[in-house]
């Protein structure tokens, strides 16, 4: 009998702290969010490139990007993610919006230059610890060599 008690406390006593962490994590008064794509923060993440007849030189690399968000969790966000041997970071904006069908926020970015654009979409869901991760598509067009090349491949990013 005492066995069952206590089992029982200790369940009680962790949904108790699971339920008080959901309650501080969220927004506002306690009650769950009204935006569920609040995605601000620092990611790391990583992209491969197709090797295709329009991808000339296909790469993969690691990289760190910042999103930001406005304080009501608005659906324009602006990005800028760095490659460690690239001192040059790549400025991104976009869109990011709930779908319900894929049960996830879909992340949009661009970014152009005169030399390439870039085109990233991701679909980002949050773990039961509160941080987003996702995985999606990324498409390059860029002139290389008097050339133009179209690049496409997969890109990954988790929240640190």
């Amino acid at each position: 009998m005492a066995k069952t008690k206590a089992g029982r406390l200790a369940i009680l006593c962790v949904a108790g702290l699971v339920t008080a962490f959901i309650a501080s994590s969220n927004a506002g008064n306690g009650q769950l969010e009204k935006k569920p794509c609040c995605i601000a923060g620092d990611y790391s993440g990583s992209f491969k490139f197709a090797a295709s007849a329009t991808c000339f030189h296909p790469e993969s690399d690691t990289f760190t990007m910042q999103i930001v968000q406005g304080e009501k969790c608005d659906s324009a966000v602006s990005a800028t993610a760095v490659r460690p041997h690239d001192p040059v970071p790549l400025e991104l904006t976009g869109t990011v919006a709930p779908n319900t069908s894929k049960r996830c926020c879909d992340l949009n970015l661009h970014s152009s230059n005169e030399h390439e654009a870039i085109d990233v979409k991701i679909c980002l869901t949050r773990n039961l610890m509160g941080k987003w991760s996702g995985k999606g598509t990324v498409v390059q067009k860029k002139v290389h060599d008097n050339k133009k090349e179209t690049c496409s491949g997969e890109i990954e990013i988790t929240q640190k």
